[in-house]
């Protein structure tokens, strides 16, 4: 049976691997707004610099892509609030301190236990905004090439 040092020690270890976790899905999250911002900025210049729209089909499909690119990049940037990417200070003071109810052991362990769930919720809203990120990066290949398609049948 582990003593109560080396339980200690793991319980500690278990919450410093679950803040880590966390920290990961926040840079993530961040990193993946950036890239649609810049998919944002790179489909409207490519949008500018082919000049007018093709024709017919192609015209559609690029139109059409276009508009779903932005609305894709746009669910991906909307600000969101839902983020679990920490556990309140009240509910540590709440439920662990006052008055004095637990060992530290026991706390680091509930809390990697907390953020371990926190970390579920958003690992699934994390999941869902890189799918749409990722349709909007095939829309803009489709609309560039659609683009493109039609810039060389008109020439």
């Amino acid at each position: 049976m582990p003593t109560t040092e080396a339980t200690s020690d793991g319980y500690a270890l278990a919450l410093e691997e679950a803040r880590r976790a966390l920290e990961e899905q926040e840079r993530a999250v961040a990193e993946l707004r950036a890239r649609a911002g810049t998919l944002i900025a790179a489909a409207a210049l490519a949008a500018s610099l082919l000049g007018e729209a093709p024709q017919g089909l192609l015209g559609v499909v690029a139109v059409g892509a276009l508009i779903g690119l932005t609305t894709a990049m746009l669910v991906v940037l909307w600000p969101r609030w839902d983020w679990r990417f920490s556990v309140a200070p009240s509910m540590i003071v709440l439920e662990y301190l006052e008055p004095p109810k637990s060992s530290l052991p026991f706390v680091h362990r509930d809390l990697a236990f907390h953020m371990e769930r926190n970390a579920a919720v958003n690992r699934e809203r994390l999941n869902l905004l890189v799918t749409t990120f990722r349709t909007g990066v095939l829309l803009f290949a489709i609309a560039l090439i659609a683009c493109v398609a039609g810039s060389l049948t008109t020439t």
